[in-house]
């Protein structure tokens, strides 16, 4: 006889449908304790394909995705009703037990994330609306009876640690398989820093003068000379702006002269020859005020300039 009763949500097989939007962001699993063991995304989760007395095993699903409808929750992590709305963007993980069938079968573990847990999804209609979170290439039960946790039964539990970066389950079963799609919040990608430091002078000979230009000098980060070495901490081009126009972009590494001349039209132009060191220089770039570096995803660094003579 089958061991769950599960209570079938309309509003869990309503409410959710998703979009992917995908980006470089992700929340994912860090570490797992316990009976949980993270795993690549496997082939399938279906019923008997992917079976352990020992492990509950753990997987991210799809990552920084867009909800286009509203996705509802079986558990809150963080109160409220569990219904997170359309235009929230959630990553998606998966703990997945599946017994032998030979006994019984008891197991505890946790799995951390580095993206704060909204809630969890432990219900077979739950489950089933939500597989459109599941991992690309993974085949899902979706539709299968008994997916989903028991508690009353079974005395299957899933909660979540004060800082909302783990979760913890106890899950017992033998003839069918338990479940849980834990959501949590989108982490954006780290900004990409750029840098704007004094550089060598049109020849290539040297670098400006040490003390009042090099940091933590009383005037660090400033350069009399007007050479600037550009560029990203992850090597993609730059750009540089002032007086509201865009220059570049600039491969990272680049060296440039800046002249700021207060009133004057933005512009750019070549400055030196294209032999030897003269070179190394890429452009003279004239504005009215302060030249920002603006790496790949917009993060913006100011060049520091010298004061205004006396």
């Amino acid at each position: 006889m089958p061991r769950k009763g599960v209570l079938v949500s309309a509003l869990a097989v309503l409410a959710v449908a998703v979009t992917v939007g995908a980006t470089a962001a992700v929340a994912a699993i860090t570490s797992t304790s316990g009976a949980v063991v993270q795993i690549a995304p496997p082939a399938s989760v279906a019923e008997n394909a992917l079976q352990s007395d020992t492990q509950i095993r753990a997987f991210d699903e799809q990552q920084c995705v867009t909800l286009t409808s509203p996705l509802q929750l079986d558990f809150s992590a963080v109160g409220g009703s569990g219904l997170i709305p359309a235009g929230t963007s959630v990553s998606s993980h998966l703990l997945h037990f599946d017994p032998t069938g030979g006994s019984s079968v008891t197991l505890s573990g946790s799995m951390s994330t580095d993206g704060t847990i909204i809630g969890a999804i432990t219900t077979d209609a739950g489950l089933d609306a939500s597989d459109s979170l599941g991992a690309p290439g993974t085949v899902y039960p979706t539709g299968t009876f008994g997916r989903g946790l028991d508690p009353v039964v079974q005395g299957d539990t899933v909660t979540v640690s004060a800082d909302l970066l783990t979760a913890t389950t106890t899950v017992t079963d033998r003839f069918h398989f338990d479940q849980i799609r834990v959501i949590t919040h989108c982490v954006p990608p780290p900004p990409v820093a750029g840098f704007c430091r004094e550089s060598v002078n049109p020849h290539g000979q040297n670098t400006p003068p040490a003390g009042s230009t090099t940091l933590p000098g009383p005037r660090g980060g400033q350069n009399e000379d007007g050479f600037y070495l550009i560029g990203s901490d992850d090597g993609s081009p730059v750009t540089v702006e002032t007086g509201g126009v865009t220059f570049g972009p600039f491969p990272s590494g680049s060296v440039v002269k800046y002249t700021q001349a207060p009133g004057s039209t933005p512009e750019s132009k070549k400055i030196g020859s294209t032999n030897g060191q003269a070179g190394a220089v890429a452009a003279h770039i004239t504005g009215p005020d302060e030249l920002v570096v603006v790496s790949s995803d917009g993060t913006r660094t100011t060049c520091f300039l010298p004061p205004k003579p006396k």
